[in-house]
């Protein structure tokens, strides 16, 4: 964990990008998910798809 109680790798000190899922039926307990694209190629993948589009109406 980072100085900030953020999950990170071993490899890097950059935080992973994590869901909280809720537990149905449960009181306060929740599940830990690592999601599959992290924010910053989100990000990346939206501007790229931007780009190609503008390109394409010009």
């Amino acid at each position: 964990m980072s100085k900030k109680g953020r999950f990170v790798s071993f490899n890097e000190e950059k935080p992973q990008s994590i869901k909280l899922v809720k537990v149905k039926g449960s009181y306060g307990s929740f599940i830990v998910k690592e999601r599959m694209i992290p924010n910053e190629v989100k990000a990346t993948l939206f501007g790229l798809v931007l780009f190609g589009l503008l390109i394409a109406l010009l």
